[in-house]
This record gives C-alpha cells, structure tokens and sequence, in this order.
C-alpha cells in the first residue's frame, strides 16, 4: 500500500501521467515534459560548437564528443570503439550475433578479433595490412 500511495503522491497517478497528444503514460511529470518534446519541436539543448540544437541533453552530449574523435563506447568483442552508445549497441546486435553461427569456429579472442575485422572490412569496402584496416 506505501508504495501505490508514494506513486500517487509523487507522480500524480497510480498508473502515470497520460501524454494529451498520444495518450502515452509515464511516471513523472519531467518524462511527460521531455516526451512532450516530440510533439512540439522544440530543442532547447544547443551544440557549443556548431550550434546543431536537440530535444533532449544526452543526446546532444554525446554529439558533442563527435567534434573531438572521442569514442568513449568499446566494444567487448573486437577492438572497435564508438562515440554513441546506441551504435555500438547496434554494432553487438547486427556484427557480432552472425557470430552465433559460427561459434565452433571461434578458437581464441585472436581468432574472434580476426573475424571481426575480415567481416568490418567486407562491410565498409576496406582491406586489411598487417592487421590493420585501410582504405
């Protein structure tokens, strides 16, 4: 019971917050706000750089870091690195579950690391040099 009353107190509602323009629900009014976003337009989070503007602050945050070649994103089973967390999500997710198909193949990280940079470079049209991809 504390915690159905704590959701209606804090939150307004026991089942959240109904968005007006689609009847989406969320628990707090500052996720209502930032969804809000969506229907109105606006941005009012601004790049210093080069002034591109976003709904929401990560998402400009993580722009942000494409000014200065940061990749702060590894991935855990190849040595790639990403800027935004959400393509090296999609990366795991489309490069490295073809790998499912080939897990007997797979002897050591080596090996998995080779594959790795074999199927990137058929990918992106690049070769490989002494282990390394080029253009």
């Amino acid at each position: 019971m504390q915690a159905k009353s704590h959701v209606i107190r804090k939150h307004g509602s026991e089942h959240g917050i109904k968005c007006e323009k689609c009847s989406k629900t969320f628990l707090s009014p500052s996720h209502l706000k930032e969804h809000f976003r969506i229907h109105t337009g606006e941005q009012p989070f601004c790049c210093k750089i080069c002034q591109k503007r976003f709904s929401h602050n990560g998402a400009m945050k993580s722009h942000f870091l494409l000014h200065f070649g940061e990749k702060p994103w590894s991935c855990s089973n190849c040595p790639r690195t990403f800027a935004k967390k959400k393509v090296l999500d999609d990366h795991v997710k489309f490069v490295h579950s073809k790998l499912r198909c080939y897990k007997d193949l797979v002897l050591s990280k080596k090996t998995l690391i080779s594959f790795c940079l074999k199927y990137i470079s058929l990918d992106f049209n690049l070769s490989i040099v002494n282990g390394k991809m080029v253009e």
